[in-house]
């Protein structure tokens, strides 16, 4: 089913149930957003994505340079510093040459950016009809920060939460565009390399860095399910997280929940209390993460608890799939 690619509670069975099934092993067992290769020195950090947004173009980007920022920052939450990626393209025949260079264009700008060497692709052509539009698939290298301790194992009761940036702004224009739905709120994709941002606090703050991910598919409430474990749960302050305004009223008006939301751009990262206003201030000095805020800590019970505006608690679970089909 479509929800077994959306990245919540039934992504996550199927990936356990299924694909460990055949595939299980120490290095793809952690489930991380890129695997740690050891004994090759220096340690290299490898990452795989395939991308099938739709629609292809969408207000602040379109799929290429959402394919190379998102595998640089699946490279960059591990603590590596993105080196190498590979780009391959299945084309539906029809494809305009124009749409394809708009596309071709955005991700060696966005690689450029990145300061990552497309190094290698290829390239398939399929019937009409066999695909929509354009699917890209990539693969991606890193080398290892020297300082980088970055593992949900890592957190610890006391640790503090970071957002870095305004959630829900690129599935708001995403969904917008597809259902072409008229909203006229400033709503465009957060798609950004995010890698420069992760090595400045790695570089500064070392192993008090305790763990990093990505806020994509399912949002922050997966991505905090995923954190969370034996040693710590969270406990998240509803009025921290950063939302901007627009993509708040949207998500109101639609009646969609925004912490269940894909973000191209913004990342969690848990960090030691001592490290916390360091941290802000290294982020919030790149352009971004101008919008990071502290927006919780780590507690005992393992568990996602919000704190809402009303001064109760409830328990933050991931969604059972997504709202949006093919968010990248």
């Amino acid at each position: 089913m479509l929800s077994h690619g959306a990245g919540g509670q039934q992504s996550a069975a199927f990936i356990k149930r299924i694909i460990l099934k055949y595939f299980g092993n120490p290095v793809l067992n952690s489930l991380e957003d890129a695997a740690l290769l050891k004994n090759t020195p220096p340690d290299i950090a490898f990452t795989t994505d395939s991308f099938v947004v739709d629609p292809v173009f969408f207000p602040g980007g379109n799929i290429g340079d959402l394919a190379v920022c998102g595998t640089v920052n699946d490279l960059a939450v591990r603590g590596a510093r993105p080196k190498y990626i590979s780009l391959s393209l299945i084309l539906e025949e029809g494809l305009a040459f124009a749409d394809l260079k708009k596309i071709l264009a955005a991700a060696a700008a966005r690689a450029k950016e990145a300061g990552v060497t497309v190094a290698c692709g290829d390239t398939k052509v399929v019937p009409r009809g066999k695909c929509d539009k354009i699917f890209i698939n990539t693969a991606g290298i890193g080398h290892m920060l020297k300082n980088a301790a970055i593992s949900p194992a890592n957190i610890r009761v006391g640790d503090i939460v970071i957002a870095s940036g305004a959630l829900g702004g690129h599935s708001l224009a995403v969904m917008n565009a597809r259902h072409k739905l008229g909203i006229k709120a400033d709503l465009k994709t957060d798609s950004a390399p995010l890698n420069k941002m992760t090595a400045a606090l790695i570089e500064a703050l070392g192993p008090r860095v305790k763990a990093m991910r990505d806020i994509t598919r399912g949002g922050l409430s997966t991505v905090l399910n995923e954190l969370a474990g034996k040693r710590a749960g969270f406990e998240i302050e509803e009025q921290k997280i950063p939302v901007l305004p627009a993509a708040r009223a949207t998500a109101a008006l639609l009646g969609l929940d925004i912490l269940d939301m894909a973000n191209e751009g913004s990342i969690v990262c848990v960090l030691s209390p001592d490290a916390a206003e360091r941290a802000l201030r290294i982020m919030r000095a790149d352009k971004y993460g101008k919008n990071a805020q502290i927006i919780g800590r780590a507690v005992e019970g393992g568990k996602v608890l919000l704190a809402t505006a009303l001064g109760v608690h409830r328990l933050l679970r991931p969604p059972l799939g997504d709202v949006l089909p093919r968010i990248c």
